[in-house]
């Protein structure tokens, strides 16, 4: 059971380690208060620590830079409504 209500959101986001190395380019598909659902060409390693550079803050009251964690990777190839070849779920920390 969700905790929070999820948005439908779309903006394309920078993910980077810790120390600033740029992974690469997703595209945002929804969010919730706990966390974000990307879509992007590169798979990321569950559990991994990242920040999220957002275009604009998704609350008036937030940053747009959000440190998160790696909590699911799915291949999407077999999806055919997706161009992206991954869905990364991240929690915000």
């Amino acid at each position: 059971l969700r905790k929070t209500r999820r948005y439908k959101h779309s903006g394309t986001v920078m993910i980077e380690k810790t120390w600033s190395e740029i992974i690469g380019y997703a595209q945002l598909r929804n969010f919730s208060a706990d966390g974000m659902m990307l879509q992007a060409d590169f798979a990321i390693n569950r559990g991994e620590i990242n920040t999220i550079r957002l275009d604009k803050p998704l609350y008036p009251s937030s940053s747009n830079v959000v440190t998160t964690r790696v909590v699911w990777c799915r291949n999407l190839e077999s999806q055919s409504e997706t161009d992206s070849r991954y869905g990364i779920g991240f929690i915000r920390l």
